[in-house]
């Protein structure tokens, strides 16, 4: 059978860490039910902005774990793009100021 480790965190360049935490329908259920920024959430999984973390449901089998894990993947991977703007590009884009970014504009036309 094919082995999975389940990954407790993923960390990408820049020090920004998913964590990845694995609850019962149970507690998914309870917690979506209590706070009400999470209405729209479903019992498989979410990624919890907020938190920067993906709950996975433990209770379902391994292979929807898995594909689970890899959905959330994709809405960490839009957060971090407007993390990277904010820490990084933001900061470089004010210490060149707007001429290098006009003159990119330039070349491209």
């Amino acid at each position: 059978m094919t082995k999975w480790r389940r990954p407790s965190a993923i960390k990408l360049p820049g020090s920004f860490t998913i964590r990845v935490v694995y609850w019962s329908s149970y507690k998914i259920a309870s917690t979506l039910a209590l706070d009400g920024s999470l209405h729209d959430k479903d019992l498989l999984g979410f990624w919890d902005v907020g938190c920067n973390r993906i709950v996975i449901n433990s209770s379902e089998p391994l292979w929807i774990q898995i594909k689970t894990l890899g959905h959330e993947l994709v809405h960490a991977a839009h957060d971090y793009n407007h993390w990277l703007e904010q820490a990084y590009i933001d900061p470089i884009m004010e210490e060149v100021g707007e001429t290098a970014w006009d003159e990119l504009e330039d070349d491209a036309n």
